[in-house]
């Protein structure tokens, strides 16, 4: 006997391969349904907390790379110190913005580098030079973050740290304390956002290059780790990667880096 389907069954089916179709497609679209992300809103421009959205150099690289692999990523924005210690209690979680040290090497899982950052000791006033890191000895405070890679190159120096870089760069600028040592883009962003004298800031030395990283939490799968760092990297070949560097004036290799 000869089926005959008419237009109505043709459309119920039509509906049906439809209804099949998106379901199979959002079952398929998210690798990830949530990831915990630690952070910090004390280290602009890296990361900027925007209405609980991640913005910033780091903070939309992460956002725009897995945003076709994350359903959602879910913020814990903490003190600087906090943060990095929360991050080890929860497996497959991440952590941004993170410089990559020798120090911390084995306390975290690496998934992908986002930009290079010199580290500069930044001086805003003309009598107080520094060429050498033997000249940084000669000084009565130099200001840091609080858990921050710029300590690992400053032992037995004269520090005096803070959880918030633009604390710091208020506090060059009234001369309180004689440097201040952090990544070229952070402290040179609060500068400019607190409408400070641009020509009396000078980077006067660059003592190394931080490395700045997404990572994970040391108890992560590998498996957690390896397919976001395939996502990253590939996100990195894009023009809108290169369009990231360009809006924020950073670089994605620096020929200093080790």
């Amino acid at each position: 006997m000869e089926l005959k389907l008419t237009k109505a069954h043709l459309f119920y089916v039509f509906i049906l391969y439809l209804i099949n179709f998106f379901i199979f497609h959002n079952a398929e679209a998210f690798t990830f349904d949530n990831i915990e992300v630690f952070t910090t809103d004390k280290l602009n421009p890296i990361v900027i907390i925007n209405k609980n959205k991640l913005e910033g150099i780091s903070g939309e690289f992460l956002a725009e790379s897995t945003k076709n692999q994350v359903k959602n990523l879910n913020l814990n924005v903490l003190p600087w110190p906090r943060a990095q210690s929360e991050l080890q209690k929860v497996k497959n979680s991440l952590i941004l913005p993170l410089s990559r040290t020798k120090d911390r090497e084995i306390k975290y899982k690496w998934v992908s580098k986002v930009f290079d950052d010199p580290v500069c000791v930044f001086t805003s006033r003309p009598d107080i030079i520094v060429k050498t890191k033997e000249d940084l000895k000669k000084l009565k405070s130099i200001g840091i973050i609080r858990s921050g890679s710029e300590a690992e190159h400053l032992k037995d120096y004269p520090l005096e740290d803070s959880i918030d870089l633009n604390e710091l760069a208020v506090k060059l600028n009234l001369h309180k304390v004689d440097a201040v040592v952090s990544g070229y883009s952070v402290t040179s962003y609060n500068w400019k956002m607190n409408n400070f004298d641009p020509s009396i800031l000078k980077c006067a030395l660059i003592v190394s290059i931080n490395q700045q990283y997404i990572a994970a939490s040391l108890t992560s799968d590998d498996n957690f780790v390896s397919t976001l760092a395939k996502t990253m990297e590939k996100y990195k070949t894009t023009v809108e990667y290169k369009s990231l560097l360009k809006k924020y004036n950073v670089s994605s290799e620096n020929k200093n880096t080790k």
